[in-house]
């Protein structure tokens, strides 16, 4: 693998972009505007596992923006809610493994807005064995997919002292995998795509008198994973001499959940060298599940076998969170701190399989 090769094509590629938009912001700065941008193509030479190579670097070929900001601040306004101050960021655009961008909107005294996305690739491949890896025990599992994180949060100033803001964010995993599972006492490897996403609303009110700040925030949150495990093909498993073998094996493990948190945070300064702070959160949590199996085949006694079992099950959660510190400034240099913390969890769920077995819990 010649990772030297790869720093210098990057590097001297990239230096005419550099240099070409340095006198970008001097130019337009009657105008308020200032950026940079540092573009170029990137050259990939490698030898020896590809497998290896993307698991652990992952770079191709091509034109990239290795990193772009903006921003502009105009003089004069001609609206009530024209911002004050625009700011955008971006970085490794154009088929990195990991790539990112920001904008910040923003009127001095009445709103902020912000959004993020950020981007990554994940590649796990170390299956190679033989000519390659001689000496190697072998991993069959495998992992190829992509994480998208997305933020977004508005801020509205009500007055000097309130402060109203709403969030949203957003995470979703997708590609796919390839796992081991034991069935009949024998190994075998089976398909187990990625489709995972989390999301989470939340909306609250700040406000602050000349030494309390009280924050209110509520927040809703809910998550989906689609999960399945599948062989659609006549297998052997890892030992062909065994009497273990599978037709065919589909298991469906789909979950959801979702919740409400309420939350509640006070930061005091009643003395100039006291400081007290207080948060409590209550929340919920109601989940869902549901599984089936279907798989033919003959088991580790060469007897046929065929199953279809489904069944349900049920996840209540309640969370409670008390927090509470002080802390006194004896000097500029000494300060004497006491923190209590309380969390209780209570939770109960239940499960049936095939009408006949019933699970409760608490």
């Amino acid at each position: 693998m010649k990772l030297g090769p790869i720093a210098r094509a990057a590097t001297v590629i990239a230096w005419p972009a550099l240099l070409f938009l340095g006198g970008w912001p001097s130019a337009m700065a009657q105008d308020r505007v200032s950026g940079h941008v540092s573009a170029g193509w990137r050259g990939v030479w490698q030898s020896g596992s590809d497998a290896k190579y993307d698991q652990h670097v992952d770079l191709d070929d091509g034109v990239r923006l290795f990193d772009f900001a903006f921003s502009y601040l105009p003089e004069a306004q001609d609206g009530p809610w024209l911002p004050d101050r625009v700011d955008l960021q971006a970085s490794n655009l154009g088929g990195d493994p990991y790539d990112s961008m920001r904008l910040d909107v923003q009127k001095y005294g009445a709103y902020r807005f912000t959004y993020q996305r950020q981007s990554s690739d994940y590649f796990y491949d170390d299956s190679a064995l033989g000519s390659e890896f001689p000496d190697a025990d072998g991993n069959f599992r495998r992992f190829d997919f992509e994480r998208d994180t997305d933020r977004a949060k508005l801020e509205l100033d009500l007055s000097d002292r309130a402060r109203l803001f709403v969030g949203y964010d957003r995470y979703e995993k997708s590609g796919k995998s390839l796992t081991v599972l034991d069935v009949e006492r024998e190994e075998f490897e089976l398909n187990k795509p990625i489709d995972e996403t989390f999301q989470s609303f939340e909306f609250g009110l700040s406000y602050a008198w000349d030494r309390v700040n009280l924050t209110w925030t509520e927040r809703y949150r809910d998550f989906d994973d689609d999960s399945s495990i599948s062989l659609s093909e006549f297998s052997l498993g890892s030992e062909p001499a065994e009497p273990t073998e599978l037709d065919f094996f589909f298991l469906d493990l789909p979950y959801q959940y979702d919740g409400w948190e309420h939350q509640l945070a006070v930061n005091a300064r009643p003395l100039d060298r006291l400081t007290l702070t207080a948060n409590v959160i209550i929340g919920d949590l109601d989940a869902d599940l549901k599984a089936r199996e279907r798989s033919q085949g003959v088991d580790f006694l060469g007897r046929p076998f065929a199953r279809d079992i489904s069944g349900t099950g049920g996840i209540d959660q309640d969370r409670d969170l008390y927090d509470v510190s002080v802390a006194y400034d004896v000097s500029e240099a000494i300060s004497v701190f006491g923190r209590y913390r309380w969390h209780e969890l209570k939770q109960s769920g239940d499960s049936q399989f095939e009408q006949d077995a019933v699970s409760r819990w608490d």
